[in-house]
């Protein structure tokens, strides 16, 4: 869009409301997520607070940290050679990392084969077809297209739009929710698989919503 000056208004308006939805809504979902955990440890309270048996479990717990402490102090000669053999292997952590860049890179090459190979199957006259049957169904097409772990889905709604195929409300719906490949990296380093999802439900909901309520002004 840059190297087109006609544009220059439309990638002013993507810039802006990007920057918008991420400040608001990111400032929305860390206040939810801070009151729901002032929640749960009001309640944790209440529940220890409500307990006949609290000074009972205390004196359980002084007595098991006593014992944890001397079995620990009895082990502590034992345990000590063991520690200074794990030190001596991370000799290794540039071996590490060139297998862990290596393998993320893979895995991209991987989505990008695929990605490449449905557009060029699909080809971008049928995309524009399906796409363009009603203006508000956009968005729920394009954020799955943004939802592809690949920079080449950002430049394949932008380039669907300078050519007429999508609205800009739509375009901007999909580029709200693409990251690149960091969904990759997500799935792979973080192992909570919920909170992954949830992360990737948010985002599509958050980007459909921009998309469908900038659809009757753009």
């Amino acid at each position: 869009m840059i190297s087109n000056p006609t544009f220059y208004k439309e990638l002013l308006i993507i810039l802006g409301v990007k920057f918008l939805v991420g400040i608001l809504f990111g400032y929305l979902i860390d206040f939810i997520i801070s009151l729901v955990e002032k929640n749960k440890a009001k309640k944790r309270f209440k529940k220890h607070e409500n307990c006949a048996c609290e000074h009972h479990l205390n004196e359980l717990e002084k007595v098991e940290v006593h014992h944890t402490h001397d079995h620990a102090c009895s082990c502590h000669h034992e345990k000590e050679p063991h520690k200074h053999s794990d030190d001596c292997c991370s000799d290794n952590i540039f071996i590490d990392a060139i297998i862990h860049t290596l393998k993320i890179a893979g895995f991209i090459l991987l989505v990008n084969l695929i990605f490449g190979i449905t557009i060029h199957f699909v080809g971008m006259e049928r995309f524009i077809s399906f796409v363009s049957i009603n203006p508000f169904l956009q968005p729920l097409v394009t954020c799955l297209v943004g939802l592809i772990p690949n920079c080449a889905a950002s430049v394949f709604l932008v380039e669907l739009f300078m050519q007429g195929g999508i609205t800009l409300a739509s375009c901007i719906g999909g580029l709200c929710i693409g990251s690149g490949v960091g969904l990759l990296v997500l799935f792979k380093n973080n192992k909570n698989i919920k909170q992954n999802l949830l992360i990737v439900a948010l985002l599509y909901v958050i980007s459909v919503c921009v998309g469908l309520a900038l659809t009757p002004i753009l």
